[in-house]
């Protein structure tokens, strides 16, 4: 209970001085000494939750772990059930001008007297929204986030003169706003080669964005903690040289890595050597 207690009271110091004051997430990182990663990731899993700045101070820890995905909501109760019936139709009506969740919480609580107060009427509903029954379309702001991952197939490159082929590695990274893409052929997914590789992608966008969210691979991530995740050390290196967060992809959470695993549809290229 003391870990939680204190996972929770860094969380909430993480959104206190991201949004209160001027410190950059390294600032931030070396007050509550944290990583930068952990920093970014709390911040991430904050603006996707939907909850304002405000809120937070009203809602328990465990709310507050729920919110931010770090905890499970009970989802068996007969009061949720009731009350998740109702969102479909308030997902709709919070589409028209003027409507606002704190008056859709009114009508709800007049109907539903014993039902769950305004932060966990919204911490319900924006974890639904997030859900499987409605698929929200999650805008990425210019230059903010790059995406990059090994594709699942290998490229096949055959020569044209013996027939004879040689099997090459997809690296795919893609910006997450312009959706520009690129691919490179690797031939192993050793360290080495996922460092020159997202390089690359660096030299070709002609920048660097401020986060690199990476999937799981051994060459990235050592252990997939979702509040203290492990970097490799040379590629935590390559991303302090160039000043960038990496924000590994959650474990199964196929929509943190969308667009790179969108991209992984190269097979077979023919060549002829001379």
């Amino acid at each position: 209970m003391a870990r939680r207690r204190t996972r929770v009271t860094k969380i909430r110091d993480i959104i206190t001085y991201s949004l209160t004051t001027k410190m950059s997430d390294r600032q931030i990182a070396r007050a509550l000494s944290i990583s930068r990663t952990v920093v970014a990731k709390t911040m991430r899993a904050f603006r996707a939750s939907g909850l304002e700045y405000a809120q937070i101070d009203r809602m328990s820890d465990s709310e507050l772990l729920q919110a931010l995905g770090g905890a499970k909501i009970p989802q068996s109760s007969a009061r949720y059930q009731q009350l998740v019936g109702r969102f479909p139709e308030m997902a709709v009506e919070l589409k028209k001008k003027g409507v606002t969740l704190q008056w859709l919480w009114e009508l709800y609580i007049q109907d539903c007297p014993q039902g769950y107060q305004y932060s966990q009427f919204c911490l319900h509903f924006h974890h639904w929204r997030k859900g499987g029954e409605v698929v929200m379309h999650i805008e990425h702001k210019a230059g903010e986030e790059m995406f990059a991952d090994w594709a699942g197939d290998k490229l096949e490159v055959i020569n044209g003169t013996t027939g004879q082929k040689w099997e090459l590695e997809q690296f795919v990274a893609i910006l997450g706003a312009s959706e520009l893409t690129y691919v490179e052929a690797r031939e192993s997914q050793e360290e080495e080669n996922w460092i020159r590789a997202n390089e690359g992608a660096l030299r070709y966008w002609e920048g660097v964005p401020s986060a690199l969210i990476p999937d799981n691979t051994k060459t990235a991530v050592t252990s997939a903690d979702p509040y203290e995740p492990g970097l490799n050390p040379v590629f935590d290196e390559f991303a302090r040289h160039y000043g960038l967060v990496i924000v590994p992809a959650r474990v199964r959470k196929a929509r943190d890595k969308d667009h790179a695993s969108d991209c992984t549809s190269l097979r077979t290229c023919t060549v002829s050597f001379g």
